[in-house]
C-alpha cells in the first residue's frame, strides 16, 4: 500500500476541513460543558479526550502516524442528540472516562507500516464539573446568598402580599434570577426597594454592595459568574489514567509492541491567572520485539518513568490556552532483552512546544535529547481537538 506525499497532504487538509466545518454546523445545549472542554490545556487533552481528537504525528520523521481518538459517549451523542442534556451527561460519566483510539502508521515513503490501537480509562478525574463533589459543595456555599434572597422574596410574597399583587411580584423574582438579559435597574422602583430591603434584613452584604456599585448588573449573570469562576479551579484538580496500546506489523496482524501506561496530571498555580503550571508524571512498560531472535516476538521489555512540568499561557478572560511549554526528564530501565554494549539504565530529556492555531487545531513540536549519544530528535505534530457540536446562542 503506497500513498503519494501530495495525495497524503491533500487528504490531511480534507480531514481538517471536515472536522472543523462539522463542528461549526452542529448545535447543542451543552454550552457550559463545551466551554469547560475548550478551556482545558492541550496537554490535558493529549491525556484524556472529552470528544474527538485527530492527530498527525512525526510528519518530518521516518515513522509517521495518523491517529484518531474519542470516547463512547461522544460516539453515542452523534447518533442520539437527546444525550446532549446535562442529566445524560452525568449519567454516562463512566463512558466519558473511557478513551478509544485507532491509528495508521506510515514509513518515510508514506507507505503503510501497520496499525495501532489503544484504550485508556480515567481512574480519577476530578476535573469533571458534572461529577465534582468539591464543585457542588463550593457552589452551594458561594451561591448561598442568592438562594437565601430567592427564598426570602418568595416568603415575603406569600406572607405579605395580597393574591392580586403576589403573582406579578413572583414573576419579577423569576426574571431577576433567571433572565440573562434584564438589568436590575430596569425593574420598577418599588420592586428594587423591596429587594434591597429584604437583602439588608438578611445581612446579604456582598449582594447589596454589588447592586449599589453596579445598578445595571444582571443578577443571573452575576450568579453564574460565581459558578464559572469555581469551575476554573477544576483546572488544578487531579487526573489519573491507565491504558494499554499496541502496534502491528505491516504484513501480518501480529503485535510489534504492547505498551502499558499510566499518567497523572495536577495543576499547582492559581487557575484563574493568565499562566499556570501542571505537574505531569507518566510511567509505562513497553513490551517490544527482540531483534536477537529470528522470529517475531515480544521478548524485550522496557520500563520508563517521565516526570515533567507543563507551563500554560492562556487568555485570562476566556481561559483558553494558546501557548504551552513542557519539560520532562526520562528514565528508562531495560527489564529484559539487553543488547551487547547497551546500558540497562538510561536517562534522557524531552520538551514539547504547543501552539494553538485555532480553537480546535494545535501544533505540538517535540524534542528529545539523549545525553549519552548527545543526539537531539525533533518531532512535528498536528493535533485537532473537536466536539462536533456548536454552542447555541440562546443559552
Amino acid at each position: 500500500m503506497k500513498i503519494k506525499p501530495g495525495k497524503f497532504l491533500v487528504w490531511v487538509a480534507l480531514l481538517f476541513f471536515v472536522t472543523t466545518t462539522y463542528a461549526q454546523r452542529q448545535n447543542t445545549p451543552l454550552n457550559k460543558i463545551l466551554s469547560a472542554d475548550s478551556s482545558a490545556s492541550g496537554n490535558f487533552k493529549d491525556i484524556l479526550i472529552n470528544f474527538y481528537q485527530l492527530a498527525m504525528k512525526n510528519l518530518i520523521g521516518d515513522k509517521k502516524e495518523l491517529n484518531f481518538n474519542s470516547n463512547p459517549y461522544a460516539i453515542l451523542l452523534k447518533s442520539n442528540p437527546n444525550l446532549a442534556i446535562d442529566t445524560n451527561y452525568r449519567k454516562y460519566r463512566v463512558l466519558r472516562k473511557l478513551n478509544l483510539g485507532v491509528g495508521l502508521n506510515l514509513n518515510d515513503a508514506y507507505r503503510f507500516n501497520g496499525f495501532s490501537s489503544g484504550i485508556k480509562y480515567a481512574l480519577i478525574n476530578n476535573r469533571d464539573s458534572s461529577t465534582s463533589k468539591w464543585l457542588l459543595m463550593a457552589a452551594l456555599k458561594e451561591d448561598s446568598a442568592y438562594t437565601v434572597l430567592n427564598q426570602a422574596l418568595a416568603k415575603y410574597a406569600h406572607d405579605s402580599l395580597p393574591p392580586v399583587l403576589r403573582r406579578p411580584f413572583i414573576e419579577k423574582v423569576n426574571l431577576l434570577f433567571n433572565d440573562p438579559k434584564i438589568a436590575f435597574n430596569k425593574f420598577d422602583y418599588q420592586f428594587q426597594r423591596e429587594v434591597k430591603k429584604i437583602a439588608f434584613a438578611h445581612k446579604l452584604t456582598r449582594f447589596i454592595t454589588l447592586i449599589n456599585d453596579s445598578p445595571d448588573i444582571n443578577v443571573w449573570s452575576a450568579e453564574n459568574a460565581v459558578y464559572d469562576k469555581l469551575k476554573q479551579s477544576l483546572q488544578n484538580k487531579f487526573l489519573w489514567t491507565i491504558g494499554v496500546s499496541d502496534t502491528t506489523y505491516k504484513d501480518q496482524f501480529f503485535f510489534s509492541n504492547v505498551l502499558f501506561s499510566t499518567e497523572a496530571l495536577k495543576g499547582i498555580l492559581d487557575p484563574h491567572a493568565a499562566t499556570n503550571v501542571e505537574l505531569d508524571i507518566r510511567a509505562s512498560v513497553n513490551i517490544i520485539n527482540d531483534t536477537l531472535y529470528r522470529n517475531r516476538n515480544l521478548h524485550r521489555s522496557i520500563f520508563s518513568f517521565q516526570p515533567g512540568i507543563n507551563w500554560v499561557i492562556k487568555n485570562k478572560q476566556s481561559q483558553l490556552s494558546f501557548f504551552e511549554l513542557k519539560f520532562s526528564g526520562g528514565y528508562d530501565h531495560i527489564i529484559s532483552g539487553v543488547y551487547a554494549n547497551e546500558k540497562r539504565d538510561q536517562i534522557n530529556f524531552s520538551g514539547t512546544i504547543r501552539l494553538r492555531i485555532t480553537n480546535e487545531i494545535w501544533i505540538p513540536l517535540q524534542f528529545k535529547y539523549d545525553p549519552v549519544n548527545k543526539n537531539i530528535l525533533g518531532f512535528l505534530n498536528i493535533t485537532t481537538n473537536f466536539t462536533g457540536m456548536k454552542k447555541s446562542n440562546d443559552q
